[in-house]
Formats: C-alpha cells, structure tokens, sequence
C-alpha cells in the first residue's frame, strides 16, 4: 500500500555563528524536535553543510512530513526512536569521526581557544569539552589553534576510522599555549567517553 505523505513545511537548524555546541549530535536531534513539534512524524533531510570558517556550525535543511504509517522508518538508535522514529543512514565506511577533547589541567594551566581544522572551526575548547567531526574527504587534515602561539596538528584521515585528538594548554607567558595530542584509541575513547556533557 502506498505511502500518502503530506508536507507541513521546511526548516533549517543550525545556522548560529555564536553558537559554541552546534555540532552534528546537538543539531540534529534539534532539527527532529522541531519537526514534532510542528507535527511531523517523519523528517527529510534535503542538504548537510558541514562547518565553514564563518559558522562552527552544522546546517541541516529538511522537509517535515507527516505518513499514514513511520515505522517502516525507525531506526535502531534509541534516542532516533524516542524523538520521531526516523530513518539516519549511518554508514561509517563514506566518513571518518575525529574527537576533539580538552580533560581538566591538573597543571593550573589556563587552557581556553578555538579549534580550527581546514573544513571549517570545531569548537571551542576548555576544561571538560568535547567536540566531534564527521570528515567526509580523505587524505592530509589539519587542526590548528592560536592564542600567544600557534599549535597545530595534522592527520592522515581514511573513512571508517576514528581519531582521538587531546587538546592541551602549555605554559606561555599570559595564557595557555595550544598543543595537540593524537591519542591511541582505546585510551582517547576512555578518556573522551569520560567527559560528561
């Protein structure tokens, strides 16, 4: 039996600037929950910008439906399930996930910049941050942050991998130098893992 949809409207999410936590976990469950709240049961992602030197932000456009029948589009994520019961295809194998994270300095060393990478800014780090990139181009990657000096990082990135990247604050004469930290991945997923947002 056909599916008979009806259109309520568009919308797109995450085109703040000033935003600090607007990567591609906190915009789209913010992009689902206003397609139930304008009534929708099933959301239609048109376009994915990833982040740009201007915005640090994830940008979704989608169509808010609303169907006879969404479970033939429910996902197996809880979370996907509890919001509206949609379908994210989530092949791992078309991107890589770089996680960016910055633990409490145990050094009372002030640590507090804008990491940058050559897809666009990531976030702002400081004690107890956590951000996470999808990166959909393999090869050469970059991640730099400036404060009294400039650190920077470079990664070899191929798709389905992970990249466990610690931020850290070095001594400078005012503030916090920036450094980076490619982590073994067993130790930066536990290390990620135990900042709590």
């Amino acid at each position: 039996m056909p599916l008979h949809a009806k259109k309520l409207g568009s919308l797109t999410i995450g085109n703040n600037s000033t935003k600090l936590k607007c990567n591609y976990e906190t915009a789209f469950p913010e992009a689902m929950l206003k397609a139930k709240e304008m009534g929708g049961n099933l959301l239609k992602i048109t376009k994915v910008d990833s982040p740009t030197f201007i915005s640090s932000c994830y940008r979704f456009r989608a169509d808010v439906l609303l169907i006879d029948d969404n479970t033939q589009f429910a996902a197996d994520q809880a979370d996907f399930v509890k919001w509206l019961g949609c379908q994210i295809p989530d092949d791992t194998s078309h991107f890589a996930l770089v996680y960016v994270y910055m633990l409490p300095n145990k050094q009372d060393i002030y640590g507090n910049y804008m990491v940058h990478s050559d897809v666009g800014n990531i976030g702002r780090v400081s004690d107890n941050t956590k951000y996470v990139l999808k990166v959909y181009k393999e090869g050469k990657l970059r991640l730099w942050a400036f404060t009294e000096k400039k650190g920077e990082l470079y990664l070899d990135i191929h798709s389905g991998q992970s990249y466990y990247i610690k931020c850290l604050a070095k001594p400078g004469s005012v503030t916090g130098v920036p450094g980076f930290e490619l982590m073994p991945i067993e130790k930066g997923e536990l290390e990620y893992n135990s900042i709590k947002e």
